[in-house]
């Protein structure tokens, strides 16, 4: 009789699911893991979501982007784009420890043992207001996860950037030209996973790419929680 009122009060205290609070099933449960926007049919070297499955998408078979591989775990969908936008704008780093446990359950094939994480950077009036750079809570979380090195030094954001978010993909690399640097010291000989929350048009990680590769990485990557159709 104590056993089974024991066992009932673990499954009445366990939390439930965040998705549709089924009891017990915390954070989320089976089903509404298998029908989150999950990035399955995807551009093998940028990530865009591709409505067919074909290796490359048409921008990267006309140019290749300056890094080797992306991955992004998901399609920026709801629930996703919630969770990143609690994480972003609320504080709400427990987003970033749920988002870190689906990622790395289904981890790009180019995250291995050899890997450097290196989170994109903030840059400081930014990191001053808000308190934490997501894509660094996102990417320590991945790290200890995956028994991998995370460096949060290697990239610095050394020149203020309008919002990204209403710029068209020129604007956005115009934008982004110059607010970088990279420490040749931290990257060389390296192969190198940038990390951040929701990749767009790339403009970003392309520009820290370009960067990397002339202080001598060996090999760069991006994996992203979620990727803007």
């Amino acid at each position: 009789m104590k056993c089974l009122l024991v066992d009932g009060w673990r499954r009445l205290s366990a939390p439930a699911c965040r998705l549709c609070a089924a009891s017990g099933a915390g954070p989320l449960c089976t089903a509404c893991v298998e029908s989150l926007p999950w990035n399955d049919c995807a551009c093998e070297r940028c990530a865009q979501p591709l409505s067919t499955m074909q290796r490359l998408c048409a921008r990267c078979q006309r140019r290749a982007p300056p890094y080797d591989h992306a991955g992004a775990s998901f399609r920026l969908e709801a629930p996703i784009q919630q969770m990143i936008y609690g994480l972003k704008s609320h504080a709400r780093l427990d987003n970033a420890e749920l988002l870190a446990q689906l990622m790395t359950s289904a981890h790009p094939a180019f995250v291995d043992e050899h890997c450097l994480l290196v989170p994109v950077p903030l840059f400081r009036h930014r990191l001053r207001r808000r308190g934490y750079n997501q894509a660094l809570e996102l990417a320590r979380r991945l790290a200890r996860r995956l028994q991998l090195r995370c460096d949060g030094l290697a990239v610095t954001q050394v020149r203020a950037s309008r919002d990204l978010t209403r710029l068209d993909r020129p604007a956005r690399r115009r934008e982004v030209r110059g607010a970088y640097t990279v420490d040749p010291a931290r990257v060389r000989g390296q192969a190198l996973v940038l990390v951040d929350d929701v990749m767009t048009t790339g403009a970003t990680v392309e520009s820290i790419s370009r960067l990397c590769r002339q202080a001598g990485a060996a090999s760069i990557s991006v994996w992203t929680a979620a990727r803007t159709p």
